[in-house]
């Protein structure tokens, strides 16, 4: 009996011992892993580490570059309004925040980011369980639900962070779409930080913009949405907070309000009206970049809707000028 007895003892120790090593060797895993090096990582490190009283939020128009001294700039390509709900609630449940301008545009409401896998969800902007003081990563949701993929799969690329659109497909030639956007990545990449939109051709710049503004345009259920629903939440609980809260509507190319006022079905008017309304009956002060003493022409943009980083350094702080000093 004692002999068993102490078999079945030497068998429970070997295996809660395999289990320990196993767990030390996975938690080593996502300690030195290149792999753990990618922008979903570095994205809700940089969330975790930043205390910022004043803030920018939105989506790629925005970024995470800080353009205004003094402000945190949380923008994340493609985010979805109930992330920047678990965002600010994760930022600002137990500080209060000061200062806060959010992107006031109707990818918001669009369909584009349908399907894409949310990042700044509750789990993973949870600080990891420590234990004896020490952070244990593999066991949180961000690391948990991509170690087995790497560790099985380490050629395959799980960085991206928009899947591919859902939208209502243009009614122009997808592969023309593609090869333009190619052509334009290839022009971005070899022009550096001298690059612009107007060195695109015309007629390019034309099957872009319709292609983005397809992929952008408000649900026609829109005034009713979740998506909707969790933005108004998510700036009602920063004015409960205590905040200075700013909307401001992200600069488009001329050809971007054109098209997209002639587009068939095209409701980013009906956006700009909503948004409009919405700010005068919660009294924030809504700016539109066409109100700041700038110019917006071709050249001072990358694409349709993204300013160049030299013009977003001279944009964001007239912003903040025009959102919180009340002029313009």
């Amino acid at each position: 009996m004692h002999s068993s007895t102490s078999s079945f003892s030497l068998r429970l120790a070997a295996f809660l011992g395999t289990i320990l090593v196993a767990a030390c060797l996975l938690e080593i895993y996502c300690r030195t892993s290149k792999r753990f090096d990618n922008e979903q990582t570095i994205t809700i490190r940089a969330i975790a580490a930043d205390r910022s009283r004043n803030a920018v939020f939105g989506d790629s128009h925005v970024g995470f570059a800080p353009m205004i001294e003094g402000y945190g700039f949380f923008g994340l390509a493609g985010q979805q309004p109930h992330e920047l709900l678990n965002l600010v609630h994760f930022l600002f449940d137990d500080r209060q925040p000061g200062k806060v301008i959010i992107e006031a545009a109707p990818q918001w409401v669009g369909e584009y980011h349908k399907g894409r896998q949310p990042l700044l969800t509750s789990a993973n902007l949870r600080p990891p369980i420590s234990v004896f003081g020490i952070r244990v990563l593999s066991v949180t949701p961000l690391y948990s639900g991509s170690l087995f993929k790497f560790l099985i799969a380490d050629m395959v690329s799980l960085t991206a962070f928009i899947s591919p659109s859902k939208a209502q497909q243009p009614s122009i030639n997808t592969s023309q779409v593609g090869q333009y956007a190619r052509e334009w990545s290839r022009k971005r990449e070899a022009g550096g930080e001298a690059f612009n939109w107007a060195q695109i051709e015309p007629d390019k710049r034309e099957v872009l913009t319709t292609a983005r503004l397809y992929e952008q345009n408000p649900t026609s259920d829109f005034e009713s949405s979740n998506a909707l629903r969790d933005y108004v939440a998510a700036i009602r609980f920063l004015r409960e907070r205590g905040a200075q809260v700013c909307l401001f509507r992200t600069p488009v190319t001329a050809d971007y309000v054109r098209l997209g006022r002639a587009m068939p079905e095209g409701r980013f008017d009906a956006f700009d009206r909503w948004m409009s309304g919405f700010a005068g009956a919660e009294r924030i002060r809504l700016v539109d970049f066409r109100q700041l003493p700038l110019d917006f022409d071709d050249t001072k943009f990358l694409n349709q809707d993204h300013v160049t980083v030299a013009h977003a350094r001279t944009m964001w702080p007239l912003v903040d000028k025009a959102c919180f000093d009340g002029t313009y």
